[in-house]
């Protein structure tokens, strides 16, 4: 099963898209943005880490840039909850995302961004992903 990691601090969010990632043949591994940020975390090697990038404090920004360093072989997608900033798509480009996706997240949204990742080469899973047009 492939590894992915997420990173949010609104629970809701995080629940949401946990669920959404799980029904793609995820195993979903929740983290703190404090977690993250410690060089100490022991988590599996992700091959996916989505990142919400409107977290306080712009932390989403420096997250990707730490995630970066630390996995890099990582498909680092950038989502935000449903807003788009005119200079989101540079910064998380130079943070080191794979990916800027914009919000509200949705399966059809996250299977899309991964089947693009499966095609450049850039990811490789072991569970077949089946794109849905229902909204999650």
């Amino acid at each position: 099963m492939n590894n992915a990691m997420l990173a949010s601090d609104d629970a809701n969010i995080c629940d949401r898209t946990a669920t959404m990632l799980m029904s793609l043949g995820w195993e979903v591994y929740v983290i703190s943005a404090e977690e993250l940020l410690h060089d100490n975390l022991s988590v599996e090697v992700p091959q996916l880490i989505l990142v919400d990038i409107e977290m306080k404090n712009g932390v989403g920004f420096d997250l990707i840039l730490r995630a970066r360093r630390r996995f890099p072989d990582a498909f680092i997608i950038a989502a935000t909850r449903g807003g788009d900033r005119d200079l989101w798509p540079g910064l998380v480009d130079m943070c080191g995302a794979d990916r800027y996706l914009v919000g509200p997240v949705s399966r059809t949204k996250l299977a899309s961004q991964i089947d693009v990742a499966v095609s450049r080469g850039q990811l490789h899973e072991d569970t077949p992903i089946t794109l849905v047009s229902s909204c999650c």
